[in-house]
């Protein structure tokens, strides 16, 4: 019986990492959406982080509408 159980619990993990895509090999690539390098495709986020980024959730909403008073008018 304890077998069985963890044999469901390895197929079922394997299942679930089989259709992940690897990470985007580079460290200043700052895409969230899945894209090509090389002809090869990556993920742009973690596999923990489950959100859509074409809405932009998780982004802070500071980032999103940060005014910029630092420049100066001409």
């Amino acid at each position: 019986m304890f077998l069985r159980s963890r044999l469901g619990i390895l197929l079922i993990v394997l299942l679930l990492f089989s259709g992940c895509r690897p990470s985007c090999p580079i460290a200043s690539c700052a895409v969230r959406k899945v894209h090509h390098h090389g002809g090869k495709i990556y993920r742009g986020q973690p596999l923990w982080k489950k959100q859509n980024p074409h809405i932009g959730e998780g982004v802070p909403k500071e980032l999103k509408e940060k005014p910029d008073f630092k420049k100066k008018k001409p």
